[in-house]
């Protein structure tokens, strides 16, 4: 099973533990804990929530350098990129003028 495929099934499966070992390893050659593995699948989670993303966002952009499949994790959790969008599009209206001319 690929990399992509074993993050996919996890995002779809939140209470299912997270891999471990193997070729369908989260983060196979990484040197972050199971503790570690789990807090970011957490944060994952949370980004789908408007009171908890704000956090989440900010301990997920500091573990983006330790965290190699952190994208497709991203890509492949499910609502994920829809409450990126959100939280994109919900800055517009601070920065949009009254009145356009």
């Amino acid at each position: 099973m690929s990399d992509i495929a074993a993050n996919q099934s996890r995002m779809m499966n939140p209470g299912a533990a997270p891999p471990t070992s193997g070729s369908g390893s989260l983060m196979a050659g990484s040197s972050m804990s199971l503790a570690e593995r789990v807090k970011v699948y957490q944060w994952i989670g949370e980004l789908t929530s408007p009171d908890t993303r704000e956090n989440a966002l900010q301990e997920l952009s500091k573990k983006r350098e330790v965290v190699p499949d952190l994208a497709p994790m991203l890509w492949h959790s499910f609502g994920t990129v829809a409450a990126l969008l959100q939280e994109i599009v919900h800055v517009y209206p601070a920065i949009t003028p009254p009145h356009l001319t």
